[in-house]
């Protein structure tokens, strides 16, 4: 119990920092909606329970996953309420982590996940020529594949086109959204990032 709540501490003090760099990346930016508010707290307190009922299964350092996960969340609250996936809150983490793994047991797995990863995600930019997606969601993609590595990042990327696809379906049969509308994709990467993390533990 004890092991859990230093954990537990531990993620929400790391979820807390990125999510006050990011607000102050808005009020430099200017941009009107600050990400801390009613939302993206309670998000953030959700996000950090999961991450920590989860833990890591991929032998990343504790504070390696701590700051991945930590930058898809923050990002999910970023994106739901502003529309933008900060280059401050999720480049940086990738960086540290492929630099602090690359001297342990891991080695290069997390620069070739973000690459892998994130290079698929830059070819569907491409080829979709920025409908639907954005560079943000490319460096969020780099996260993920950073976290997972290049096979489960996979997985997690196809697991995130499901789920938003049949989202977007369902939004569009109900009459609640147009074939136009932009829907934040970056909940899905989440979502799909947990879900094998979860498997992984089964």
């Amino acid at each position: 119990m004890t092991v859990q709540i230093v954990e537990l501490g531990f993620a929400a003090a790391i979820n807390g920092a990125l999510l006050g760099v990011a607000s102050r990346e808005f009020r430099r930016y200017g941009i009107a909606t600050y990400p801390i508010s009613v939302y993206p707290v309670i998000w953030l307190i959700l996000w950090t329970l999961a991450e920590v009922a989860i833990k890591n299964r991929h032998g990343s350092s504790q504070l390696v996953y701590a700051l991945l996960m930590g930058s898809i969340g923050v990002s999910v609250a970023t994106d739901q309420t502003a529309g933008y996936i900060l280059d401050v809150v999720t480049l940086p983490s990738c960086a540290f982590a492929i630099v602090a793994e690359a001297s342990t047991a891991a080695g290069l797995h997390p620069l070739m996940g973000a690459l892998a990863v994130s290079g698929s995600m830059l070819l569907l930019y491409t080829i979709t020529r920025r409908r639907g997606l954005g560079l943000g969601d490319v460096k969020l993609a780099a996260a993920t594949g950073t976290l997972l590595g290049a096979e489960a990042g996979l997985i997690s990327l196809g697991v995130s086109f499901v789920l938003g696809g049949c989202m977007a379906a369902l939004l569009v049969l109900s009459g609640r959204a147009s074939r136009k509308m932009t829907v934040p994709f970056a909940p899905y990467i989440a979502a799909g990032t947990l879900t094998v993390l979860t498997l992984a533990r089964t």
